[in-house]
């Protein structure tokens, strides 16, 4: 019961909220911009990118190499296991799960790096498109700009996409 009451009111306060913006909207002007295809379309994004491969490729690389390395051992044990005495078997076999745990935490180092990296890059960049929509906004008299994908239909018109994507060319 408690539920639907907290539903009902949430549909309440939202046809009241956009009621009040129709009322309103002789007055109100909304921009619609396109983040993705501006992200796509900017030769920042592209260098990000360049910049991020850069930085992890030899991280990567070596955890390839040392990850087939591993398979070779893995290899080698089960070929001479057979003919090991007990001791060295428990120690090639301590040693390899050594080398499996190392490898685990390289490549889990190496995704949690590489995300707060792309993480960072990319709010740096997302926070500069959110500067420049916000001076297209004011330039344009605009009272809210939505992104294209909260919204499912609007006129070629309120898109500001190209003014924001070329702001942004101009910066790079």
């Amino acid at each position: 019961m408690k539920k639907v009451f907290i539903g009902v009111a949430a549909l309440v306060f939202a046809f009241v909220s956009i009621s009040s913006f129709a009322a309103n909207s002789n007055n109100s002007k909304i921009g619609i911009v396109n983040v993705q295809q501006v992200l796509e379309k900017s030769g920042q994004m592209q260098a990000l990118n360049n910049k991020l491969k850069s930085q992890f490729e030899p991280r990567a690389k070596k955890l390839e190499a040392d990850s087939k390395t591993f398979e070779k051992n893995v290899e080698n044990f089960k070929k001479n296991s057979s003919v090991m005495n007990a001791a060295k078997r428990k120690t090639a076999e301590v040693n390899l799960g050594k080398e499996r745990a190392n490898i685990e935490k390289q490549q889990i180092s190496l995704q949690r790096d590489s995300v707060v990296a792309q993480n960072k890059s990319l709010q740096t960049l997302l926070d500069k498109v959110k500067t420049i929509v916000d001076k297209i906004a004011l330039k344009n008299q605009l009272n809210l700009v939505l992104t294209n994908a909260s919204v499912a239909y609007s006129k070629g018109e309120l898109d500001i996409t190209s003014q924001v994507a070329t702001q942004l060319k101009k910066q790079s």
